[in-house]
């Protein structure tokens, strides 16, 4: 079967608002992972850090080769500046990382990551159905990056459940 003009015009779109998000998840896992330094969650965070970034490389090669779509410079401009506003919010400290940042920003990863799953699910689907943009080997390399972002997802979550207990269970428990 073959894809309809427009239907890959809006999957290329569908592909550039992933990109852009991707840029902008990238710069958020590193950021998280650098102010974690020294903590213990740096090292599993350096690791997702490299994972996302890995995969956000992924989904460029499939922009370059498998669709031929380019990168929307407007739509990567609007995630960074998304990305470096969201630094401004409110954590009950003026300078420095506070535990509940952490806890945010291991959710806004955790949403980013589920969502990138659901991206890689629908390229294989599109792989598997449309032989004009893809083959088997395509579709089981997008299949492959869906079990990867599943396991990075089952890290966050973890991640995400220690930060919370340690920023907002912790200190009650020591108190009691």
């Amino acid at each position: 079967m073959l894809m309809s003009g427009d239907a890959h015009q809006l999957l290329r779109l569908y592909v550039r608002d992933h990109h852009a998000a991707s840029v902008a998840g990238v710069a958020l896992v590193q950021r998280c992972a650098r102010n974690n330094a020294d903590t213990g969650y740096e090292a599993e965070l350096f690791e997702l850090a490299e994972a996302i970034a890995d995969d956000q490389r992924s989904l460029k090669e499939a922009m370059d080769g498998w669709l031929d779509v380019s990168a929307s410079l407007v739509r990567v401009t609007a995630a960074r500046m998304g990305e470096l506003l969201a630094r401004l919010k409110a954590n009950g400290r003026i300078t420095t990382y506070s535990p509940s940042s952490r806890v945010v920003e291991l959710e806004a990863l955790v949403a980013g990551v589920s969502s990138k799953r659901q991206l890689w699910r629908c390229l294989a689907a599109v792989a598997e159905h449309d032989v004009s943009l893809a083959d088997p080997v395509t579709a089981a390399r997008f299949t492959a990056l869906e079990a990867g972002a599943a396991l990075q997802l089952d890290r966050l979550v973890n991640l995400h459940r220690q930060a919370t207990e340690a920023a907002f269970v912790g200190d009650r428990l020591a108190s009691n």
